[in-house]
């Protein structure tokens, strides 16, 4: 068994230097590599970047993250790959026990563990898949009303179990290479948001599960990169990505009726609001 590490780094290196000296600290117990995407960060090269097994691809430009966790699985060699954003820092034995039960699990595509933040508290970091009735219902707060009403969000999600989950964070996420290969790589029409959403829903799509697993724990710095960018662009790009996700894979004829709510609700709100490219 063996593992390719992948993160993608953007004016976050600083973050990225913690991740590796948490590695070092606590390293899985099979062969891996870790691959360090870096998309033209300003701060690069005030950090000396110097670990073991570490590989980096310095890209000129800004390529966002599809595009780099693309260039990081080309050359990936490992029978897993774990995505991990460069604000993460992992605990001892956390990337085992996921190894552990993907190994174990052959109708797995991926697991994920428990994120802490800074003050100590849960990181609310899974949630089910945006089909168009769910998200309505989170848009017009109907999701207070009971679980029935609060599909997407998961606001009352129970992060002491080990569960199946449709969309975890792939701030921390492993998965087979055998299926990624066989579902494909990040779909880079969507270059920042909603790309890992599009990657899990073509999986499971598959018939392939996620499992969510709190015994492996992770600490979660959050927001590193797009916490340094533009508020409103950010936003931007996020409702402009989730009507990419639903144009995708909505917009048939059965859902045509709750697609075009949708279209409707999202332009709204980017207008209410003021959002910009």
């Amino acid at each position: 068994m063996n593992l390719s590490i992948i993160c993608i780094n953007w004016n976050s290196t600083d973050c990225v230097k913690n991740l590796l000296d948490s590695l070092n600290e606590n390293p899985p117990s099979c062969e891996y590599e870790f691959i360090l995407v870096d998309n033209a960060s300003k701060d690069f090269d005030k950090y000396n970047l110097e670990y073991d097994n570490l590989t980096i691809i310095k890209n000129n430009d800004n390529l966002k993250y599809a595009k780099g966790n693309n260039q990081g699985i080309e050359i990936a060699k490992g029978e897993y790959i774990l995505f991990l954003n460069p604000d993460i820092k992992v605990r001892q034995k956390s990337i085992d026990i996921l190894l552990e039960f993907l190994e174990n699990n052959n109708d797995y595509f991926g697991a994920c563990p428990k994120l802490i933040l800074p003050n100590g508290d849960t990181d609310l970091s899974i949630r089910g898949f945006p089909y168009p009735k769910d998200l309505i219902y989170d848009i017009l707060k109907l999701n207070r009303l009971g679980k029935c009403f609060d599909k997407y969000r998961l606001t009352k999600f129970d992060y002491t179990s080990s569960s199946d989950v449709d969309q975890p964070m792939t701030s921390s996420l492993l998965v087979r290479k055998s299926t990624l290969d066989q579902i494909g790589s990040f779909d880079e029409d969507f270059p920042i948001f909603f790309n890992d959403v599009d990657l899990l829903y073509r999986a499971y799509k598959d018939n392939y599960k996620v499992r969510y697993i709190p015994e492996s724990v992770m600490d979660h710095l959050h927001g590193a990169s797009t916490g340094r960018a533009d508020r409103k662009v950010m936003q931007y790009n996020s409702y402009s990505s989730l009507l990419l996700f639903f144009k995708k894979h909505f917009n048939t004829k059965n859902s045509l009726i709750q697609y075009k709510a949708i279209e409707i609700l999202i332009k709204l709100i980017i207008k209410l609001k003021g959002l910009h490219p």
